[in-house]
Formats: C-alpha cells, structure tokens, sequence
C-alpha cells in the first residue's frame, strides 16, 4: 500500500530505527534509518513496488547502507551513524507493517542534559511528593537516576508535566529507561509509574523489574517483560476509551475499549508514586516524550511475504542468486532448510534453594520467597513447589503458592495450597503446591515464582538450614 510501512525494524521511533516505505505518490521503495542521536538517512529506489511482486534486500553496517530492489542496488555510502547497543537485544521487527515515521514531538522532558527536568531548561516539571527531589533525584551522564536509598520507607516522588492533551484526538507518551531496583514489595506494588492524563482519562502503567501493571479499567493485567536488564522504550497510546501499551514497539498491552477511570488533569507523570512502606525502587530514565494529535498506530500493507530471510554480516552477494533475474528461487532451497518452523518440545527447570531467612509477615498476602523463582520459555506451564516452612509463632495458618507472573488475564495469581493450623514451634513442616495455568499463556518469557503466606498477627517464614526447597517448572515450546 503506498504510503505505509513494508519493513519496520527497531527500539524507538525516531531513533534506533530502520523503516522501509512505499512512497505515498510514486510508490518507490525508500529505507530510512534513525541513528542513536535522531539524525535520519534515506535512501530512494526508483521502482514502483506498489503493484506487482518484488524481491527487496536491506543491508546496513553503520557506514553504508545499500538497498536492493528486483537486481538493482541502491546505495549511500561515507555514512557515519551508531545504534544503541540495546538494538542488539531488544529490537522489534514488524514486516508486513510497521509504523509511521517519526512525528514531531510536542514536549521533551529529559534528554541529554546534566539538570534535573524541574530546571526551567529541562522541562520544567514539578516535582511532587513527600521525599525532596535532591535526595531522590539525580542527574549522571545526561540520564535521570532515581534514588531508592533517597526515599524514605513511606516517601513518594514524583514529576508533573502539565500539557495540552485532547482526549478525542488522542496522546502518545514515549517513555525510555530501565528498572534498576524494585525494592521489597508484594508483587502487585510496583513503585515505579509513568502515566498519562489527558484531561478527561488517565493511563498508568506500573513498572517493576519483570513485569509491569495496567488496571486502567476493571481489568487488571501483569505483562511479563525483562525491564531491568536493558534500557526498554514505552510507549503508551490514548484516545477516547482506548488505549494501546508498546514496549521496545511490540504491542504489550490492548486496552481498547478498556480506557474507564476518568481524570481532570492534563498532564504526564512519572516516578515513585506509591506510599507503601518498603516499596521504593531504583531507576534511570533517558528521556520522557510525548505528542498530541493522534496515535502514532501501525500501519499494515496490503500485500504477502512470499519469504523473509535474517543474517548476521554481509550478504549481499546473495541477493542476485534469490533475484534469479526474476526467477526467483527459495531461501530454504538456497539454504538446504526443509522445515521453516520449530518442532514442538519440553523443557523441565529444577530450582532449589536454601533459604536460611525468614522474612516477617502480619497479613496474609502472598510474599515471593527469596530465590524460589526462575525463568521459563514456553505457553503451556506446569509448576511444582516443594517447602519446609519452620514456624516462629504457633496457630499459625500456612499457605504457600506456585505465581505465574505473566499470566493473561491475572486478576490474581494462580495458587494452589495447604493449610495447617496449630503448627508448634521449632518444628519443620513440609508442604507442597502443583498446578498449571488454566489456559494457554502467550509464548514468551516468564517468571514462575513461589510465595507463602500465613494468617494475620503471625510471624511465619520459609526456612531451610537443612531441609531443601524445591521448585520444577515444565514448559512446552
């Protein structure tokens, strides 16, 4: 389709980015690429691929890039442009599709600058909140550094951008950083928010280390995502009682027709919101953007991929062989591949540990035991947990769970438990949870965890000097 994306590969959207377009008048075939510092570089073929079939090639390497359309090259040549190492590990391809380019942004809160964004030349946000933004706040290397040991067990902080969002035209919020610490919390406290408020609707999106929270309607869900090894770009899309979750620009969450809770404030905010004691969190943010005008949605081209083929180096010498002066050949056949698929198979994790803490607890909320988690691939989940818990404290009600975080919809964890009542002191009990999430999750990573808890006015924990805990994940890919 003229005038959308063929090809989107990337982190952010005017940067880290390499988009391939057909031209919205000529229907030429263009690549653009955004570098690391925003600086755009195109080049232009000189065929119409908005009709017929084509083959198309990309190569780029940081001091050329060429572009191969039906046996012609397209090249530029003398180029000089660097991408964020995280491109390596995070980066999203779209084909078939992809998003508009880049828009112009109506604000920049924080991007490269050594002054915190409540200084009139960084954005002028408020700072918010019950901790003072020198002990939580700190600017190092042009990035913004959110202090956990700067806060206060109860402390919030926060900023507030006030801008001029129109709830029927819609907002975009680009938000990019990385979750460095997520504090002691249960795992539905996530002291970390970025959000929106466009003057009729709100949008926050609650950030931890693996997951995230998004309750903007009476939906509650926990996306499963590694948030603490990589700097991640979110971005957060709001229009009428919509709204739309990208993170690294692979759609995270779908809140369509989901966007409830209303909010007379118009402006962004973000940091450590949460009042809870022992839940603050440690962060770097690179910058937060936005811009009103509508969504910077994906745009899909009318059209079929025949093939898609990804190597590490230069490849162009094959692009002619695939061509075949327009008799074109398979990749698989080029490659001797016969399946262009993964056979199905099982993969079994065993984690055990030790656990010689037993940390305190007076309610009866679900708290993750230290160690007792691990990290699986797959959708069909099974999950047992094996604990020897040693009371403190005697009428205790013990209950232990296997958490599934990441699970779709997760309302509530999963859990399956035993109880015990009277449990004596000084004696170790042994018990144990299965279970399997109730329908298929999404294929992915996710985080298999096992939490305890007792009744209200005890103090209770896992312990195991000489006694082993055991947690065995199943998982089909």
């Amino acid at each position: 389709t003229k005038g959308a994306p063929v090809f989107d590969f990337g982190l952010g959207e005017d940067h880290d980015r390499m988009v391939g377009m057909c031209n919205a008048s000529t229907g030429y075939y263009a690549v653009s690429v955004y570098d690391s510092n925003r600086n755009l570089t195109t080049v232009t073929s000189a065929i119409d691929i908005s009709t017929g079939t084509h083959s198309i090639g990309h190569y780029f390497d940081g001091t050329r890039l060429d572009v191969f359309v039906d046996g012609v090259t397209y090249s530029t040549a003398g180029l000089s442009i660097t991408f964020d190492t995280t491109l390596r590990d995070v980066g999203t391809i779209w084909m078939g599709g992809g998003f508009a380019l880049a828009p112009t942004w109506t604000g920049n809160a924080m991007t490269d600058t050594a002054q915190l964004p409540s200084h009139a030349n960084n954005g002028s946000c408020t700072w918010t909140g019950t901790g003072t933004e020198a002990n939580c706040m700190s600017m190092q290397g042009g990035k913004l550094v959110q202090v956990e040991a700067g806060y206060a067990s109860t402390d919030i902080g926060y900023y507030v951008k006030t801008i001029s969002a129109v709830n029927a035209t819609g907002t975009n919020l680009q938000y990019k950083g990385r979750v460095i610490h997520n504090g002691q919390a249960a795992y539905s406290t996530v002291p970390l928010t970025v959000g929106l408020r466009d003057g009729t609707k709100q949008v926050h999106t609650y950030l931890g280390e693996y997951y995230c929270v998004s309750d903007q309607s009476s939906v509650v869900v926990y996306p499963q995502a590694d948030l603490k090894s990589y700097e991640f770009v979110l971005s957060i899309a709001s229009k009428g009682s919509d709204y739309m979750t990208f993170l690294n620009r692979k759609l995270f969450v779908d809140g369509s027709a989901n966007l409830i809770y209303t909010n007379a404030t118009n402006a962004l905010q973000w940091g450590d919101v949460d009042a809870q004691a022992g839940s603050n969190a440690g962060a770097v943010t690179s910058y937060v953007k936005w811009y009103v005008g509508g969504w910077n949605a994906p745009l899909f081209s009318a059209g079929s991929i025949s093939e898609i083929a990804i190597w590490q180096g230069d490849k162009k010498y094959l692009w002619p062989l695939l061509y075949n002066s327009g008799s074109r050949i398979s990749v698989k056949q080029l490659l001797g591949v016969n399946d262009n698929y993964l056979p199905k198979r099982t993969k079994t994790v065993v984690q055990m540990r030790n656990v010689t803490d037993s940390p305190s607890l007076s309610a009866g909320s679900g708290m993750t035991i230290p160690d007792m988690g691990c990290y699986v691939v797959g959708d069909n989940l099974e999950a047992s947990l094996n604990m020897s818990l040693y009371p403190s404290g005697t009428d205790a009600a013990v209950s232990i769970a296997v958490n599934f975080d990441g699970a779709h919809p997760l309302a509530t964890y999963y859990d399956w438990s035993d109880a015990y009542q009277n449990v004596p002191v000084g004696t170790y009990y042994s018990v144990m949870a299965t279970g399997s999430i109730p329908k298929k999750t999404y294929l992915g990573l996710h985080h298999v965890t096992g939490m305890w808890s007792v009744n209200s006015g005890t103090v209770l924990g896992p312990k195991c000097s000489e006694h082993v805990n055991r947690l065995v994940v199943k998982s089909e890919v």
